[in-house]
């Protein structure tokens, strides 16, 4: 935190150094602060704790015999508890729940995300691939007979199979019309 002063800097460089790598903040502290750092991960499974480093290297400040002039009245570091899900991430935790698949494997930074397995619609569409593991099923849009009197339905087509269309037969010089063509003959 800081008060804001006119003669402050308007470029103060913050590094934080994280357990994932550096981040670099340039604050202006010619604005009222407190100014926002970011969120950051330290000392993953017992690893090494970070460092915030305030420098005054290129801030445009007022000087003194010193240099120039930065201010900083406090670092504030709050703990924040994180539920972890999948642990291991090389353990069977990018495996997703019943009616589910992965869409992103668990990482480093990120918890693994499960989509839900959309059914197809079954007055419309046919799945022309099952869900696996790691992928949503694929639908295709159920065919629809010409409805222009020249096919008929053979099979209307079930979740797994399209519909089946023919074309309608006319009837030769020879032969006489018994029935007229309709939706299924």
């Amino acid at each position: 935190a800081y008060a804001s002063v006119a003669a402050a800097s308007t470029a103060v460089t913050v590094e934080v150094a994280h357990a994932f790598g550096t981040a670099t903040v340039v604050v202006d502290q010619t604005a009222a602060g407190p100014a926002d750092l970011g969120t950051y991960t330290f000392g993953v499974g017992g690893g090494p704790f970070g460092t915030v480093t305030v420098s005054n290297a290129g801030s445009q400040a007022s000087t003194n015999e010193l240099g120039s002039e930065v201010t900083v009245d406090a670092v504030v570091a709050s703990a924040v508890r994180v539920r972890t899900v999948c642990g291991n991430c090389s353990q069977p935790a990018d495996a997703c729940p019943a009616g589910e698949y992965l869409v992103s494997a668990c990482n480093a930074t990120s918890d693994r995300v499960c989509g839900a397995v959309a059914p197809c619609d079954a007055a419309t569409e046919y799945e022309v691939a099952a869900a696996t593991a790691t992928s949503d099923a694929a639908c295709a849009a159920r065919r629809e007979c010409a409805d222009d009197g020249s096919e008929y339905e053979v099979s209307p087509g079930d979740l797994a199979t399209d519909r089946v269309c023919a074309a309608v037969t006319a009837c030769a010089a020879d032969e006489l019309e018994v029935l007229p063509p309709n939706a299924t003959r």
